[in-house]
């Protein structure tokens, strides 16, 4: 017990370490989110996004909320949106002439310093040939409220981190500090409005002044520019993971959701100082927290689930070929597609931007880089451990998806049904919608696993149950596999029944639970090959049987294996039980997806377990 112990302790160790120090390299080097930063020093990671801007302008909603997972461009957007609309200006305010101007060719192209000093001649982005969304450019000021900082445990620290939001904002427009001054009478002659003002920049304000920010700067950006201000709101609903920490219903959390309504409700209600006001989120806004938006006039939101800018978050076929010839990246795009794409956002199926950025920048083997480092709430995590999430798991990692409905109101707590859950699974990029069905007349969706990278998610999941449960070691169960890709039945059959026989704690599971558990580490089993193998799973109720195509994708595999597996309690029939599971697994029929396999080895074997008992059984043949 002891050894197993260690031998569990240091794989867990080189694993954990491995894995984090590969975390901290992408994190490292991955794109910057500033959209400026970005064009000038790494121009050649650029999948251009413009027409976004297009679009925008023509939506005719005074207030747009976009929704779509954490780390999948959202912040990058924004900043894209605020480069291209904001007026330069010198430290006075005042626009700068056009040769001095550098946000233009951002977009339209031209030669523009970079930080080390070297000219660069940018290429010009697809909004450079709309001319009508051209004559925006530059044109308008703009109020950036980030609100992905605003982290607390209280609702005094709420109101701090909103105080300090609002200190960005005035310091960011630090020209209009001079309208406070007692002599200056070009926007207002009222002594309170300057003595207000005075409060913003010295950092001073009461909750009042709070709440009349973003309305009090967008009038004296309107009155100083003469022209309507864009205001951008960066994560609006990170504030809302408040709930981890407050009950939703206490006087903490009430008092925060009055505080951002009025904030809200102040700022983009019948603002005649305001042109457009755009929010991004992981979350839906309307729903979820509506009782913070319900005053809201003229608000339109677009999740990943609606048509509208679902080509521009998520990066579609075409962009990443393109942008694996422009970076010359020798990965194989098979396994680019395999490992990140299959999310099914709106009219488009796309790939999780973040993930393929982070492979060709780093050009490192296949990695789980958005996964590894992209938040699940904790309710998630907490929900996904329980016994109730055994099957939905296990559906999702063979294939076969979930029906659900999915809940526009579900927020960070609400994991209480399996809707919710799910839909937060979903809104935060871990599951993907693909048809759309209507048993009772609400919509309803196909939830399956998007691609590999998300697959390994789920199979996490049941690893650990399988190590957590059974307290097996992971290379033991990995190494009965090894055999297989080469033809090594007999090595294959051995390990696999030493290893099932060495699992002690096979003693202690109560009945009800021993089928569930050999079927967790079968899967996590052939899980072990999903680098060499594409694999497909089928049900047999009736037999009891579980059946696994692995079909090759890597060249050098030379073999086509059908696995099926079964548990019984009768011991004394081990033998008898695996032969019939073989007979089963030789009679069925597949499609073989790629092409060719003449000279390939046909591997059938079949089965069966009864707790630390088992017996394989396999028939090998050579295809015409």
């Amino acid at each position: 017990m002891e050894l197993n112990i260690l031998r569990i302790f240091v794989t867990t160790l080189i694993y954990t370490l491995l894995k984090y120090s590969s975390v901290i390299h992408a994190v490292l080097v991955s794109p910057s989110n500033n959209f400026t930063h970005f064009v000038l020093e790494q121009p050649e990671y650029l999948v251009d996004k413009s027409l976004m801007i297009k679009e925008l302008l023509q939506d005719e909603n005074s207030i747009v909320s976009i929704i779509r997972p954490p780390r999948w461009g959202k912040n990058f957007n924004l900043d894209m949106i605020r480069t291209f609309l904001q007026i330069e200006v010198d430290s006075e305010g005042v626009a700068l002439p056009e040769d001095q101007k550098i946000h233009r060719k951002l977009f339209s192209g031209g030669e523009l310093q970079s930080s080390d000093g070297e000219v660069k001649n940018l290429q010009p982005l697809k909004i450079s040939n709309v001319s009508d969304a051209m004559e925006h450019q530059g044109k308008y000021p703009v109020i950036w409220v980030d609100l992905c900082y605003t982290k607390y445990c209280s609702y005094p620290e709420m109101e701090d981190c909103l105080k300090n939001v609002v200190d960005g904002v005035f310091e960011s427009h630090a020209y209009l500090r001079r309208y406070s001054e007692a002599g200056n009478q070009s926007i207002s002659d009222n002594d309170l409005v300057k003595e207000k003002l005075r409060r913003y920049f010295a950092k001073n304000i009461t909750r009042e002044d709070l709440l009349d920010s973003l309305r009090f700067a967008s009038e004296l950006l309107f009155k100083h520019f003469n022209q309507k201000v864009f205001i951008l709101v960066n994560d609006y609903d990170t504030p809302f993971i408040l709930r981890m920490i407050i009950p939703k219903q206490s006087p903490e959390y009430l008092n925060v959701s009055s505080l951002l309504r009025e904030l809200f409700c102040r700022t983009f209600n019948d603002n005649p100082y305001l042109r457009k006001a755009i929010f991004t989120g992981s979350l839906p806004l309307t729903e979820a927290h509506s009782h913070v938006t319900s005053n809201l006039n003229n608000f339109t939101e677009y999740t990943l689930l609606d048509g509208p800018f679902s080509e521009f978050y998520g990066f579609t076929q075409n962009e990443v070929d393109d942008l694996m010839n422009r970076t010359k990246s020798l990965t194989d795009r098979q396994e680019i597609k395999d490992l990140y794409k299959g999310y099914n956002h709106g009219r488009h199926i796309v790939y999780n931007p973040w993930s393929v950025l982070d492979h060709i920048i780093l050009k490192e083997n296949a990695f789980p880089y958005w996964s590894s480092v992209a938040p699940s709430p904790a309710c998630v995590e907490k929900q996904l451990s329980t016994d109730t999430w055994l099957k939905p798991i296990r559906d999702l990692f063979m294939g076969f998806g979930i029906i659900s409905a999915i809940d526009p109101s579900v927020d960070y707590l609400n994991c209480s049904t399996s809707t919710s859950l799910l839909s937060l699974l979903l809104y935060f990029g871990y599951l993907n919608p693909v048809a759309e069905v209507y048993p009772n007349d609400k919509p309803t969706y196909k939830l399956i696993i998007p691609n590999r990278e998300i697959k390994e998610f789920y199979a996490k999941k049941i690893n650990d149950r399988v190590k957590n449960k059974l307290f097996v070691v992971v290379a033991d169960i990995y190494n009965c596999m090894r055999f297989l890709p080469i033809n090594l039945m007999e090595g294959f059959k051995t390990n696999f029944q030493n290893t099932i026989f060495g699992i002690e704690k096979f003693y202690q599971i109560k009945q009800s639970e021993l089928e569930l558990c050999h079927n967790d580490l079968m899967l996590m089993l052939i899980d072990s090959v999903s680098l060499k193998y594409e694999f497909q799973f089928q049900t047999f109720p009736s037999a009891n049987e579980t059946v696994a195509f692995l079909e090759p994708k890597v060249d050098h595999i030379r073999n086509i294996i059908f696995i099926g597996f079964k548990v019984t309690e009768n011991v004394e029939n081990l033998t008898s039980e695996a032969n019939a599971t073989l007979q089963h697994v030789k009679s069925l029929k597949y499609d073989i997806k790629h092409g060719n396999y003449s000279k390939f080895h046909l591997v059938k074997i079949g089965i069966a377990l009864s707790r630390v008992h088992s017996n394989v059984q396999y028939d090998v043949e050579i295809l015409d």
